[in-house]
C-alpha cells in the first residue's frame, strides 16, 4: 500500500514500510541536510565512541555544562575556541556521550548550509535537542551551497533568534572555533546568547605531565622537563605534537633534545633575563641588557647573546662582546630556569 505526503503543492508517494510515525524523535545522532529545494532533513549518523582516558579537565567542563543546561528554561550556548587538537573536539564527543545517556537527540551540522532555514527547522522540533557546530568558522566567509544566502558572517546571523530564545524549545547548542575572528561579533560577549566560552590554548603543565607519565618510557626528571620547557616554545602545542614527540622518544629509547629538531614543527622562542655568574678564578665581572629587555633563547639550536665585561674592582669601561651558546652548552633545564656552562668565559648563564 502506498502512502502520500502532500507538503503544500508537493507530493510524494512512498511505501508503507518506508514510514514509521512517532511521537518523539528516538535519543540518536543525527546529521543535519539538504534537499535539492533546500528543505532541511535529518538523517541518522553511525558515531563511534572511543574509551580513551581523559586528560586535564574536560570531564568537569561536561559536568558544568549539562549542570547548567538542566538548571535553564531556556536555550544555553556554549563556544569552545582555540588551538586544533587541543580538546575541543574531544569536549564535543564527551558531551555527545552525555546527551544520548541523558537520552537528548544530538544533531550535528558538519556542512554548510543556510542557517535561517536551520533555525526555522529546529522551531518545528518541540522537544529538546543538543545542537553541534564543529568548526563554526566555517560558515564565515564561506559561500553556501544555497544560494539565495550570503557569503561570511551574514549566514550566522541565522541563529540570534534560537540563541536569544525566542522559540519555545530549550536547546543546547554547541559551538567550536578555531578561528574566533571569523566569529559573528554579535555572539561574543553576550552570555543571553553564548552562556560560555571556553578557551583552548596549548596544553597546561599538568596535562603533559599526566601524559608523559602513562606513556613515555624514559621517565627521568629532565626528560619531563624538557616536554614542559618545549610546550612553552612550540607554536601550538597541541594533543598531536605531544603524541608525535612521545612516539619518537618511545621508538628510540630516548630522550626529547636527541629527537626534536628532525619533527615536523615550529619553534618559539622564549624570552629569559640573563644573568651571568662568574667561576672560580674568573676575574672579570658582567653585565647584559637582558634585564631592560628579556632575550630569546630557543632550547634547541645556537643562541647570541651579547655581555659586557671588565675587570673587577675596574672603573674601566666595561667592553662588549658576542657570545654564542646552545644545546651542548645546556646544564641544567629546570621548568622554569635554564643554566648553561660557558667555558671559553669560564662563566654560567642563569636564564629566569
Amino acid at each position: 500500500m502506498s502512502n502520500y505526503i502532500i507538503n503544500n503543492d508537493t507530493v510524494d508517494v512512498l511505501s508503507e514500510n518506508c514510514i514509521t510515525i512517532l511521537k518523539n524523535l528516538p535519543a540518536k545522532i543525527y546529521t543535519i541536510n539538504a534537499g535539492p529545494q533546500g528543505q532541511m532533513f535529518l538523517k541518522e549518523h553511525n558515531f563511534i565512541f572511543n574509551n580513551r582516558k581523559i586528560y586535564g579537565d574536560l570531564n568537569n567542563k561536561v559536568q558544568r555544562i549539562f549542570k547548567t543546561y538542566e538548571s535553564r528554561d531556556k536555550n544555553l550556548g556554549v563556544l569552545l575556541s582555540g588551538l586544533k587538537g587541543t580538546g575541543k573536539s574531544l569536549l564535543i564527543k564527551l558531551c555527545i556521550e552525555r546527551a544520548i545517556e541523558d537520552n537528548i537527540p544530538v544533531i550535528l551540522v558538519n556542512q554548510k548550509i543556510n542557517l535561517n532555514k536551520f533555525s526555522d527547522f529546529i522551531k518545528k522540533i518541540d522537544e529538546k535537542v543538543v545542537c553541534i557546530f564543529d568548526e563554526f568558522d566555517k560558515f564565515s566567509y564561506e559561500n553556501t551551497d544555497d544560494c539565495e544566502m550570503d557569503s561570511g558572517k551574514e549566514n550566522q546571523f541565522g541563529l540570534l533568534g534560537l540563541l536569544d530564545g525566542i522559540n519555545e524549545n530549550k536547546n543546547l547548542y554547541l559551538f567550536s572555533c578555531n578561528n574566533l575572528y571569523k566569529i559573528n561579533q554579535f555572539f561574543l560577549s553576550r552570555p543571553g546568547r553564548i552562556f560560555y566560552h571556553f578557551k583552548f590554548d596549548s596544553l597546561s603543565s599538568e596535562v603533559i605531565q599526566e601524559y608523559l607519565k602513562d606513556n613515555l618510557k624514559v621517565q627521568i626528571d629532565t626528560n619531563i622537563s624538557q616536554f614542559i620547557k618545549t610546550s612553552k616554545s612550540i607554536l601550538n602545542f597541541s594533543f598531536d605534537v605531544l603524541q608525535a614527540l612521545t612516539e619518537e622518544c618511545n621508538l628510540y629509547e630516548t630522550t626529547l633534545d636527541k629527537i626534536i629538531n628532525d619533527i615536523n614543527i615550529e619553534f618559539r622562542p622564549c624570552n629569559y633575563r640573563i644573568k651571568v655568574i662568574p667561576q672560580a678564578g674568573n676575574k672579570f665581572e658582567y653585565i647584559t641588557k637582558t634585564d631592560i629587555s628579556p632575550e630569546p633563547i630557543n632550547l634547541f639550536t645556537t643562541n647570541p647573546l651579547r655581555i659586557a665585561k671588565r675587570l673587577k674592582g675596574s672603573n674601566d669601561d666595561y667592553e662588549w662582546k658576542h657570545i654564542v651558546f646552545g644545546p651542548n652548552d645546556l646544564i641544567e633545564n629546570g621548568i622554569d630556569r635554564l643554566v648553561y656552562k660557558i667555558k671559553d668565559e669560564n662563566i654560567l648563564l642563569e636564564c629566569v
